[in-house]
């Protein structure tokens, strides 16, 4: 049986899954960011505020990129551009988006800009664990077709075109969500491990999650332009884990010069 895509019809106002889990998700990602963010003598209000606007150029910056990456689409139908409840938010355009914001802020502020993002990564990966629910209700981003157990039945009117005959596809979104709760879980580690170098836990979300985007792009089916032989998303996926690199590069690099530097100086 296919999903509902409606949690809750109340007549004029039809509440969504996607839109639904997408606030729960940034709701317990918030909340989790005040948490850490306290520890790190950063106050409520401060992340209050920055969420705010990450919530607004995050959502703006997400569905750019969707409506770029399939414009053609867009451009004969753009009344479709604000619906973003039908789905079609790219995690990508929200990072980019995310990162010039929180830099602009952390400016102002005079906060330590790798501090704060360390902090980000944690909300952002529990939005993400969440947020791919929602692409199961849409019956949306799913996978090449499977025989397993586990494959998701998807009904005629979701079907992507040639796969008409097939009935069940991988669940790549469902894939998603289990990767990434793996990944909040070397992101902690990491945090423990490094005893908060600033940096790392950035690195290691953009290392993990690259890893695990580029492998869900390999499964996937719907439409998406190609660059070399491969989908665009599996190449930002691959920048991401070259980005993740250097940040750990170069956060344990100056951790190690401080700390030679403060050994001479003795």
């Amino acid at each position: 049986m296919s999903p509902n895509p409606i949690a809750l019809n109340l007549g004029v106002v039809q509440i969504h899954w996607y839109g639904l889990l997408i606030v729960l998700g940034a709701v317990l990602g918030s909340y989790v960011v005040i948490v850490l963010a306290r520890r790190k003598g950063i106050s409520k209000d401060t992340i209050l505020d920055l969420v705010f606007y990450l919530a607004i150029f995050g959502i703006l910056g997400a569905r750019l990129y969707y409506v770029l990456y399939d414009l053609p689409y867009y451009l004969a139908h753009p009344i479709e551009i604000p619906l973003v409840w039908h789905g079609g938010l790219g995690i990508f355009g929200a990072i980019i988006a995310g990162a010039l914001t929180t830099y602009i802020f952390c400016r102002i502020k005079k906060i330590s800009f790798f501090v704060m993002t360390d902090l980000l990564v944690f909300g952002l990966i529990i939005g993400q664990i969440f947020g791919r629910m929602g692409n199961f209700f849409n019956q949306e981003l799913y996978g090449a077709p499977t025989t397993m157990p586990w494959g998701i039945a998807i009904d005629s009117a979701h079907r992507m075109q040639g796969f008409e005959n097939f009935t069940h596809f991988h669940p790549t979104f469902l894939y998603e969500s289990i990767l990434n709760l793996t990944a909040l879980g070397v992101m902690w580690v990491a945090q423990k491990q490094t005893k908060g170098r600033a940096g790392v836990v950035t690195g290691v979300y953009f290392i993990m999650y690259g890893i695990i985007r580029a492998f869900t792009e390999t499964l996937r089916i719907d439409w998406s332009p190609e660059a070399l032989g491969m989908r665009v998303g599996f190449w930002f996926a691959s920048g991401a884990i070259l980005v993740g690199v250097l940040l750990i590069i170069q956060a344990l690099t100056y951790s190690f010069t401080r700390l030679f530097r403060g050994i001479i100086s003795k």
